[in-house]
């Protein structure tokens, strides 16, 4: 079967089968040594969690800039 954009089921977008056994990654070992590299690399990325409060601090970072800066703005406005 195809679907619209006519790839076949199973397949990538370069047509590489997606569904791989156990059996053809042990015949290929280049692509298992890839595999366990990506695998290994895991611990390291950020999860879901990380990223929102990542993006809570920098809220509250840029809000809290941008209040100083006009609060500056205005004290250096009334100097003489």
């Amino acid at each position: 079967l195809q679907s619209d954009s006519g790839q076949r089921r199973g397949q990538g977008a370069e047509g590489f089968d997606m569904n791989m056994t156990s059996e053809t990654l042990q015949n290929q070992p280049q692509l298992s040594e890839r595999v366990a590299k990506l695998e290994g690399a895991y611990p390291h990325l950020a999860t879901k969690a990380d990223l929102q409060g990542l993006q809570a601090t920098l809220i509250k970072w840029i809000v809290g800039t941008g209040i100083a800066l006009f609060a500056a703005m205005q004290f250096f406005d009334r100097m003489p």
